[in-house]
């Protein structure tokens, strides 16, 4: 079964109930769905609300008791579906929320009644003041639908929260987050140092000194973090371009040292969106596209070779180089935040030392993932057998480790990673680490 829909919690209802009391599944709304005997139903696609969701009952928490050092607590809350934007790479953008949905309007917002309720449940949980909230969307929101929002925030009682944005964040603004949360984080993802790719991407609304003089305004407003993402697989990207992205973030940590300005950089893999413009028009925008079917996707994911896995390569890149140079430039800014004291330089040493580990083996996996002859390639995949699975051992596992925090976590009480930890939390588990 598939539900379609940006809003499905009523059609799902309508689901659960036709499958309790045997009706007809032909009366849910939205459901695409296959019969025993293979038949394809299509209920169509009829439940196309203004608004977006109900408020979430947030007061059932499970026990935030752990003996782990840093355990994940958060949470990750969206106030709308859709998107203002038209970023070409993006599943959710502007152009594919009107494409897949039919709407003139591209974007759904939650009641504010139902932000309130949510935010009165959370209120109710005991050690609140131990979470972290992620709010998503918040770049969509009106001035006053922010300034509502940030007078729920400022009765809450977060630890920390973060908020995602697209433009640079005004300074009224900015002055308002700081005073509802003293730990507030600011993402942004200006996807490149290169404003000609930037705005390629969707982006390059600001330039880099614009992004520099804006960064100190925002810690002189009272932001804690601000966060920036930098990706690899955009038009016109090449290996040299992407190298010149690191060097710009290595001079971003040398520049704002002692601030907490955070540059990540990562390949956009295994997929490029379905439904993004990218994917739906790539030989206008220089992509090729490998897997343009759920089960073409489905049978890509089978190749034992992550370079055989991804969906799409560029004019500029193609998919060995997607791996190769994305991978690359982690280990480079890793590196580089260890040597500005962003990270212990054990563990970007560690991280980096699994990178190398990663490149050379995922060639060899490649190399012999290409056999034409079936019975051939299982042979030799199954040589490697022991070899594949310790590596995937360090990768899925029940807990978390990523570039902002680059060591083995596990999960308090939610699946999606964290941010927040601050530097003394930070240190006193580094001593741990090194007297253990």
């Amino acid at each position: 079964m598939v539900m379609r829909g940006y809003e499905t919690h009523q059609p799902l209802a309508d689901l659960v109930d036709a499958l309790k009391n045997h009706k007809n599944l032909e009366i849910v709304p939205n459901l695409l769905w296959k019969f025993k005997d293979g038949q394809i139903h299509d209920n169509g696609f009829t439940y196309k609300p203004g608004s977006f969701s109900c408020g979430i009952d947030w007061s059932n928490q499970p026990n935030t008791d752990t003996n782990e050092a840093i355990p994940i607590l958060e949470f990750l809350s969206t106030q709308n579906a859709g998107c203002a934007y038209n970023c070409g790479w993006c599943g959710g953008s502007r152009d594919a929320f009107k494409r897949i949905f039919k709407r003139s309007r591209t974007i759904a917002r939650k009641p504010r009644d139902e932000i309130r309720y949510e935010f009165e449940t959370i209120n109710n949980i005991p050690k609140v003041n131990k979470y972290h909230f992620y709010s998503i969307g918040s770049y969509n929101e009106s001035k006053e639908s922010m300034n509502y929002f940030l007078d729920l925030v400022e009765n809450a009682n977060f630890k920390s929260i973060s908020y995602e944005q697209f433009y640079l964040t005004p300074e009224n603004v900015m002055k308002r987050m700081a005073k509802a949360n003293k730990r507030t984080f600011i993402t942004l993802s200006p996807e490149s140092h290169d404003m000609r790719v930037s705005k390629l991407a969707g982006r390059g609304v600001y330039t880099n000194d614009e992004l520099e003089d804006w960064l100190y305004k925002a810690f002189d407003m009272g932001i804690y973090q601000v966060d920036l993402w930098y990706f690899v697989g955009m038009p016109e990207q090449d290996e040299r371009s992407v190298a010149k992205t690191v060097d710009y973030c290595d001079t971003l940590l040398e520049k704002f040292k002692g601030f907490r300005v955070q540059p990540m950089i990562c390949p956009m893999i295994p997929f490029l969106d379905p439904a993004s413009t990218f994917f739906e028009s790539p030989d206008k925008h220089g992509y090729r596209i490998f897997y343009r079917t759920i089960e073409e996707h489905r049978r890509g994911m089978e190749n034992a070779s992550l370079i055989n896995r991804i969906n799409y390569e560029t004019r500029w890149l193609s998919r060995s180089d997607l791996v190769h140079v994305g991978f690359k430039a982690v280990k480079r800014l890793m590196e580089a935040r260890a040597v500005h004291g962003q990270l212990p330089t054990h563990w970007a040493k560690k991280y980096t030392a699994m990178i190398d580990d990663a490149l050379e083996f995922i060639d060899v996996v490649h190399k012999v993932d290409c056999i034409s002859n079936k019975r051939e390639r299982k042979k030799e995949l199954d040589r490697l057998g022991n070899d594949i699975l310790r590596r995937n051992n360090l990768i899925f596992y029940s807990g978390v480790m990523n570039q902002a925090v680059p060591i083995y976590r596990k999960i308090g009480t939610r699946w999606f990673d964290e941010i927040g930890w601050d530097s003394e939390t930070l240190e006193a588990l580094e001593s741990n680490s090194i007297s253990g």
